[in-house]
């Protein structure tokens, strides 16, 4: 089977599922990897694909503004059919372990949302503060269940639009705001929220327990 490099988790004991984690504009960041961590220590096998590889971004981005600014034009040269047929080969990875999801920060965040309506196989996803939710919101269907956490503060997304096309597509997509700016979860961020993080790691744990855990 084909396999995406990235970065790849298992739980100690039984295995709940499998989460494809996606990064922010950064890449694989010990961020991104500690979120692999935290949710294989939950139960779920894990993925962190890195999604800038085939650009030739081998390694994590600075977390700056040249950093940001150099993902951000990596970005640009991948076409989003591209990137979610890598999150699909994810996806059929971690079937054998049951029932698949995803969750994603910022640039991954969108994808999350967009891998709820593209990829099959996705049962549950989950989106944090994505730049382009709103826009995704009014032109892509969710196939799955869809949580959205967005920053009421976010210096990048407008949060006013954003969370106006999302609220239509309820109750599919349950969409929660926070008190917080862009970035509230990465914990070695500026703008991590300490509160903000933990309340919608409460909410994204008992997201996929509910879609993604078969009861027998």
């Amino acid at each position: 089977m084909k396999r995406i490099e990235g970065y790849r988790a298992l739980p100690k004991g039984p295995v709940k599922g499998g989460i494809v984690v996606l990064h922010e504009a950064f890449g694989v960041t010990p961020h991104i990897c500690r979120v692999a961590d935290w949710l294989a220590g939950e139960g779920y096998a894990t993925v962190a694909p890195n999604l800038l590889a085939s650009v030739g971004q081998l390694e994590a981005l600075p977390q700056n503004k040249l950093g940001l600014d150099t993902g951000r034009a990596l970005i640009g040269q991948r076409r989003m059919e591209d990137v979610l047929g890598e999150i699909a080969v994810c996806v059929e990875e971690l079937r054998v372990h049951g029932k698949v999801g995803t969750v994603g920060y910022c640039w991954g965040g969108s994808l999350s949302f967009a891998s709820a309506a593209k990829v099959p196989g996705v049962a549950a996803a989950s989106a944090y503060y994505g730049g382009k939710l709103g826009e995704l919101a009014r032109t892509l269907v969710p196939q799955c269940p869809v949580e959205v956490h967005l920053a009421e503060l976010d210096r990048y997304v407008d949060f006013a639009a954003a969370w106006g096309a999302l609220q239509p597509l309820a109750p599919g997509v349950v969409t929660y705001a926070y008190a917080a700016d862009h970035g509230f979860h990465r914990d070695d961020g500026v703008t991590f929220d300490a509160q903000a993080a933990g309340v919608a790691r409460a909410r994204t744990l008992a997201f996929f327990a509910k879609y993604l855990v078969v009861n027998v």
